[in-house]
């Protein structure tokens, strides 16, 4: 026989906190962006073109990272919502 253990309480802590990660690597992502556009009006050349390269590597895995913590902040938002859902109907069921 299977068990389900379920806490909608931690299951709806970590949403938000993908949704606080997801926040914060947009963040980064801008504050990053700022500084490479800052650096390259005031800087030029090899290094230049090397830090930028950089930059723009660290962007893409920070996008990934980000499009992931708000794909598992859905996913972990539609289990409480089911768990929520199925507690509820139980609850009317045995008090009725």
């Amino acid at each position: 026989m299977s068990v389900q253990r379920h806490d909608t309480a931690a299951l709806r802590d970590l949403e938000r906190s993908l949704a606080d990660l997801a926040q914060f690597c947009q963040t980064l992502q801008l504050h990053a962006e700022g500084a490479s556009q800052q650096a390259t009006a005031a800087w030029g050349g090899a290094a230049s073109l090397e830090f930028m390269h950089k930059v723009t590597v660290w962007s893409a895995g920070a996008t990934v990272m980000r499009e992931g913590a708000v794909d598992l902040q859905t996913w972990v938002a539609a289990a409480a919502t089911n768990y929520e859902a199925a507690q509820t109907r139980a609850s009317s069921a045995w008090a009725g």
